[in-house]
């Protein structure tokens, strides 16, 4: 491992990491091939942000610069930038996956219509 104080890794588990795959081994083969690539991106993104937070709340927002005078600490910017790449990829990655039926609004009209049909059959 490496002296690095950033070294650490994410709080991710080989556990969440395996049923994150298997729910992507779930998918029709050719989604399957991009959530593949989406995940070990994000697993990447996620590692960056734990080692650029760290570094954030370290030094704090506003760092002193080489010459003097006060600067916002360029692992804030970065960690915005990569915080909203890294949601990014989340949502595509979600995406991927089919939509259960409970997720679809109800459809009252329909629901109404439906109540007492189950007599008539």
């Amino acid at each position: 491992m490496s002296n690095d104080k950033y070294s650490e890794k994410s709080n991710i588990t080989q556990d969440d990491l395996k049923k994150i795959n298997a729910k992507i081994d779930s998918l029709p083969p050719e989604r399957k091939v991009i959530a593949k690539r989406i995940s070990k991106e994000l697993t990447f993104l996620r590692d960056t942000l734990v080692k650029l937070k760290k570094e954030v709340e370290e030094h704090g927002v506003i760092v002193e610069g080489v010459r003097g005078g006060k600067y916002e600490n360029p692992a804030l910017k970065s960690y915005n930038t990569t915080l909203q790449r890294y949601s990014v990829l989340y949502k595509q990655l979600d995406d991927l996956f089919p939509r259960q039926p409970d997720d679809a609004p109800k459809d009252e009209l329909l629901e109404f219509m439906q109540v007492g049909f189950d007599d008539y059959e």
